[in-house]
């Protein structure tokens, strides 16, 4: 037993007595000896001991596996039921989503169950006085949690996010750009100005009546080949088109008196074009109130523009002119023609019986298919490009207001309706050549039917028509 022997047995009791805070025995006269307790490590042995660091007086903690401990005295604290104890799995998703927000999501369903979970998680938050400050040490508020939930939710959704911003855009960029067109749409019809002659009339005018001269060149630009009348009633809608035959005779000094030598004899461009006015005027017994002249390379940019067109080809075309690079070859039937062929078709003419009479009939037939197609509110988005066209690849004297005005008089009109014809008269032989005659009362009949804008009719004395 080490020290305490049997033979040592008061100093034992000694001991004793000092641990159970007396005062050991005395002799007479003596003191009592003072001695070391022995300590548990003489007693027991030396052990290994663990420093125990925990603040066993903090009022509670939190333990990261079982949740929130509270003290028996912390009665300020919300206690925390046990059914809505976030179980282990629940843990896990909120562990895992605070490493990566974004991996673990596979469902809308899941992220918003995270979410929730985050939310029901403010109940850890300690309202007391007493324990406030511990508390935000350990735990987040309930603002806190519900503004990670929410974060957590915005940030978990980047690609349908994304997407509904992108939509947004979208439908905000097109909803802009149609206001634009409306915005234009609007300006172009207080533009609108009816185009009337200033000279060469014959006194008061019809009501919203107009007549303008369409005209178009043939290859080498020389001669236009196609030559009509369009006539317009803005307020009743109706809509007449005339043919005027490119061989037809006409006065003036050219080599070959034909009316489409007109316009090459005088220069071409504008002058060729008020050269070509005059000689119509001589016909019609007035002025006509504007003219618009397309060449070939410009009316087959056109049909490209407008997506091309829709048109009952009559007969088989086939037709090749190296020296004019012309090469045209159509099948017969409905079908939609590109550019290049429908310059074809309105310059074909070898395999009509009637050879440029039946050309006309054609042509004035594809210049109503094309205004009835072409004259459409789905083709506003297409304005842009045809006011580009338009500045550089037309020669008239309209203004961009008398335009728009026959724009919308055309959008307003029946184009089922519209009355066709070609001035009326005979093909002749004259001095070896081939000529197109003209009737003289029967045209006077024809413009006052379907061409004049005045209320004063033409007569016979009125026109200049060269017959033989």
């Amino acid at each position: 037993m080490d020290r305490y022997d049997t033979d040592n047995l008061d100093l034992l009791l000694q001991d004793v007595k000092l641990l159970l805070g007396e005062e050991p025995c005395q002799g007479d006269g003596q003191k009592a000896e003072t001695r070391p307790i022995a300590s548990q490590e003489a007693v027991y042995g030396r052990q290994d001991k663990q420093e125990d660091t925990f603040n066993w007086a903090a009022p509670n903690f939190i333990d990261e596996d079982i949740g929130p401990y509270y003290t028996p005295d912390s009665t300020s604290v919300d206690r925390w039921p046990v059914a809505e104890r976030p179980s282990q799995a629940q843990r896990a998703v909120k562990k895992k989503t605070e490493e990566h927000p974004f991996t673990h999501l596979d469902s809308r369903q899941e992220q918003r169950q995270t979410a929730d979970f985050y939310s029901e998680s403010g109940k850890w938050e300690k309202e007391g006085e007493d324990s406030g400050k511990s508390s935000k040490s350990r735990s987040k508020s309930k603002a806190d949690w519900k503004g990670d939930a929410q974060s957590q939710t915005e940030m978990s959704l980047p690609p349908e996010s994304g997407g509904k911003k992108v939509r947004r855009i979208k439908k905000l960029i097109i909803t802009l750009f149609i206001l634009l067109l409306i915005v234009g749409a609007g300006s172009y019809f207080f533009l609108a100005r009816q185009p009337m002659a200033q000279t060469g009339g014959l006194g008061e005018r019809k009501a919203g009546v107009s007549t303008i001269l369409l005209a178009g060149t043939d290859g080498d630009g020389m001669r236009t080949d196609t030559i009509m009348l369009l006539n317009i009633n803005s307020l009743s809608g109706q809509v007449n088109l005339v043919s005027i035959p490119r061989d037809t005779l006409v006065n003036g000094g050219y080599s070959v008196p034909k009316i489409n030598s007109a316009y090459g004899w005088a220069g071409e461009g504008k002058s060729g074009m008020e050269e070509l006015m005059e000689r119509v005027t001589e016909i019609i017994g007035f002025r006509p109130d504007g003219y618009l002249l397309i060449n070939l390379d410009s009316f087959v940019e056109l049909v490209d523009l407008m997506g091309g067109i829709t048109f009952d080809v009559p007969v088989d075309m086939q037709y090749s002119d190296p020296a004019q690079d012309l090469y045209i070859d159509l099948q017969s039937g409905e079908q939609t023609l590109s550019g290049e062929q429908a310059m074809g078709l309105v310059r074909f003419r070898s395999g009509y019986t009637l050879a440029d009479l039946e050309r006309v009939n054609v042509q004035r037939d594809f210049v109503c298919a094309a205004a009835e197609q072409w004259v459409n509110l789905k083709n506003i988005t297409k304005i842009p490009g045809l006011l580009a066209w338009y500045g550089g690849n037309v020669t008239t004297d309209l203004s961009v207001g008398n335009m728009a005005w026959i724009g919308l008089s055309l959008l307003r009109a029946d184009l089922d309706m519209a009355q066709t014809e070609t001035m009326p008269g005979t093909a002749r032989n004259i001095s070896g050549g081939s000529y197109y005659c003209l009737d003289t009362a029967a045209v006077v009949e024809t413009v006052n039917t379907l061409l004049n804008p005045y209320q004063e009719a033409v007569t016979e004395a009125g026109v200049q028509i060269r017959v033989g």
